[in-house]
């Protein structure tokens, strides 16, 4: 089993959710180090309901449709259980932005120089995501993740803020 579903599962460990609401819990809170799309999450929770592992916790008249929450089932929380004890996959970090610096001998300093102030603002913006999270409601595992995401997106301001300067003096 890839780590997508564990993902999932560590996310539903926490309280019932919508498929909508763990696509958020994606795009917000942890997205400094873990995305999905609404296209993968709805089919996996198909999935993980079909295996036992979630249920639906309570369907709700939600606009025009009903809204599904799934919770943990004692299955679900096993398995996640047993692969917590298991030794993770190495990080394989994939950037587009360091990939497109790499690259840029091939096309004019301008060009990167538009890239890295873009991820300026990126960035920027994410880190404003995090200040506005309550910390105060964070557990303490939760807590860890914080620092780790505010500290790489810290770094990443500082990489972006040091390339551009290069580029300016490059010339």
């Amino acid at each position: 089993m890839s780590r997508f579903p564990f993902a999932v599962l560590g996310t539903l460990s926490k309280r019932s959710l919508s498929g909508y609401d763990v696509h958020n819990t994606f795009t917000h809170a942890v997205r400094s180090y873990w995305t999905e799309t609404l296209g993968r999450i709805y089919p996996l929770l198909e999935q993980l309901l079909t295996q036992g592992l979630i249920e639906v916790d309570e369907q709700t008249p939600h606009r025009s449709q009903l809204k599904t929450t799934y919770k943990l089932t004692p299955a679900g929380l096993e398995k996640l259980e047993a692969w917590m004890e298991t030794a993770p996959t190495p990080c394989e970090h994939q950037d587009e932005v360091a990939l497109r610096v790499s690259f840029g001998a091939v096309t004019h300093p301008s060009i990167i120089l538009g890239l890295l102030e873009a991820e300026t603002e990126h960035v920027r913006d994410q880190l404003d995501e995090l200040d506005e999270l309550d910390i105060e409601q964070l557990d303490d595992f939760e807590f860890m993740a914080y620092r780790w995401s505010r500290r790489y997106l810290e770094a990443r301001a500082q990489w972006v803020d040091e390339s551009a300067r290069e580029l300016n003096d490059y010339r």
